[in-house]
C-alpha cells in the first residue's frame, strides 16, 4: 500500500476545501490518496468532486503526478487484495463535511463513522494494516499533513510510481 499525499503543486484550480484544509492546518498538505498496486492500480479516497468515497484509476485520481505528490510506501503483512476487501464497505460513503470542519477548523473531537474524507480514511487503512508504529489518534483528527508527518516518523520510505 503507498500513501499518496498532495501539496499545493499539484493543484490545478482553485479548491475551496483545500483552501480551507489549508488555512486551518498551516500545512501545504491538503490530500490524501490510498494506492493500491497490482492487481487494481487505482487509488482510492474521499472526493469532494463526488462528494464521496471512490476508487478512481491512478491517472484519474493523480494526474499532476509527480508534481505535488509526497508518496510513501506503508509495510503491511497483508496483501493488497486484504486491503481492498477492507475499503469495500467504505466506497460510496459521503464526504464527511461536518468532521472535517469541526476537527480541521474549530479542533472539536467529532467523529461519524456513516462518512469520511481522505485523511480520516487513509488513517483508518494505515492504522489497521501497517506493520510500523502508527499512534492511537481520533481518526477525523488527522489531517493531511499530520498523516504524512505520521507516515514519515514510522519510518515509511519515499516512493515513486509508474502511472
Amino acid at each position: 500500500m503507498i500513501i499518496a499525499c498532495k501539496n499545493r503543486q499539484a493543484d490545478t484550480g482553485f479548491d475551496i476545501t483545500h483552501e480551507l484544509i489549508r488555512f486551518y492546518t498551516g500545512s501545504d498538505y491538503m490530500h490524501v490518496e490510498i494506492i493500491l498496486e497490482a492487481p487494481y492500480n487505482f487509488a482510492v479516497a474521499a472526493r469532494t468532486q463526488f462528494d464521496a468515497l471512490t476508487a478512481l484509476p491512478l491517472r484519474d485520481a493523480m494526474p499532476t503526478y509527480p508534481r505535488g505528490w509526497d508518496l510513501y510506501k506503508v509495510p503491511t503483512a497483508v496483501s493488497e487484495d486484504a486491503i481492498f476487501e477492507s475499503l469495500l464497505p467504505e466506497l460510496g460513503k459521503s464526504f464527511n463535511y461536518p468532521s472535517l470542519i469541526a476537527t480541521q477548523g474549530l479542533g472539536l473531537r467529532l467523529q461519524n463513522q456513516s462518512e469520511r474524507f481522505c485523511s480520516e480514511i487513509a488513517y483508518i487503512t494505515v492504522k489497521k494494516f501497517a506493520t510500523v508504529p502508527i499512534p492511537d489518534l481520533l481518526p477525523a483528527a488527522v489531517n493531511p499533513g499530520k498523516l504524512r508527518d505520521l507516515l514519515i516518523n514510522a519510518g515509511c520510505p519515499p516512493t515513486t510510481l509508474t502511472i
